[in-house]
C-alpha cells in the first residue's frame, strides 16, 4: 500500500477475509505471464459460515514484464449479509486492478482500482431507487480509485490517491456515497526505518431520511480532513 492507510473499498468494496481452500493452476498455463487460482470458501468475511451454500471465484493475473501488472478477480456465491436476507439470494462481484510503471517518465507509476457487486433482494422498497410498491430488489455497490506514485529521491517517494464509493442502493449497507483524497509522503530514514505523514480529505454524500421514506431529494453533505504520521520499523 503505497499510502498510509487503507482505501475505503479495502474493507467495505471486498472481501476482507477468507476461509476456504484455493487451487492455484498457474503451472499448467504455458509461460511465466499469466497466473490463475480458483478458490471455494465459507463465504465473505466468516470463518463459520452462515448459509448453506459455498462461494466460488477465481484469480487472473497478468505481469508480462516488469512495467505492467493486470488482475481479475471475482466471487459468487448465496451470501446472506443480513437477517432480512433470504439464505438463497445470491451476492457476486469483481474487482479489476492495474499497475503500471511509466519508462518515459522517471520515478513513476500509476494505478487503478475497479470494483462492482451486486446483491439479490437487498434494496426494498421505499429505499432511494429502489423498487417500486412492495418487495424488494436487486442492489448494487461499486468503487473506484486511481494512483500516482512518484519518486522523488532514493529515500522519499509521494502518494497520491482518489477513491470514489458508491452504495447509494445501501447494499453494503451505508446508503450514501463519498469520495476521498490521499496523499502520503513516504519517507525513509534508514534501511528499516520509515516515516510516512499523510493528510487525507472524505467528502460524504448522506442521503436524507425524507428521500429514504418518500423519495424526495435531499441529498445532504459532510467532510473531513485527517492529519496524520505513522512510523514502520522493519525488523
Amino acid at each position: 500500500n503505497p499510502n498510509y492507510t487503507h482505501c475505503m473499498t479495502y474493507n467495505n468494496a471486498i472481501p476482507f477475509t477468507h476461509t476456504g481452500m484455493s487451487f492455484d493452476v498457474s503451472d499448467l498455463i504455458p509461460g511465466d505471464s499469466v497466473g490463475l487460482t480458483f478458490y471455494a470458501v465459507n463465504g465473505w468475511d466468516s470463518y463459520i459460515d452462515n448459509t448453506e451454500g459455498k462461494s466460488f471465484g477465481f484469480y487472473l493475473t497478468y505481469a508480462p514484464n516488469d512495467d505492467f501488472f493486470a488482475s481479475l478477480a471475482t466471487i459468487h456465491g448465496p451470501e446472506k449479509m443480513s437477517d432480512s436476507q433470504s439464505e438463497s439470494d445470491n451476492t457476486s462481484m469483481y474487482n479489476v486492478v492495474i499497475t503500471y510503471a511509466l519508462p518515459q517518465v522517471t520515478r513513476t507509476s500509476l494505478g487503478f482500482d475497479w470494483n462492482h457487486g451486486y446483491m439479490e433482494d437487498r434494496r426494498t422498497a421505499g429505499h432511494v431507487g429502489g423498487a417500486v410498491g412492495n418487495g424488494s430488489s436487486g442492489a448494487h455497490w461499486w468503487a473506484t480509485a486511481g494512483y500516482a506514485m512518484i519518486d522523488f529521491t532514493d529515500n522519499q517517494m509521494g502518494a497520491l490517491r482518489y477513491e470514489y464509493y458508491n452504495d447509494d442502493d445501501g447494499a453494503k449497507g451505508f446508503d450514501y456515497s463519498l469520495w476521498t483524497l490521499t496523499y502520503t509522503h513516504n519517507i525513509t530514514i534508514a534501511d528499516n526505518v520509515m516515516v510516512r505523514p499523510e493528510i487525507r480529505h472524505n467528502n460524504y454524500n448522506l442521503q436524507s431520511s425524507n428521500e429514504h421514506a418518500h423519495g424526495d431529494k435531499g441529498n445532504t453533505f459532510d467532510s473531513e480532513t485527517i492529519i496524520g504520521v505513522g512510523v514502520e520499523y522493519i525488523f
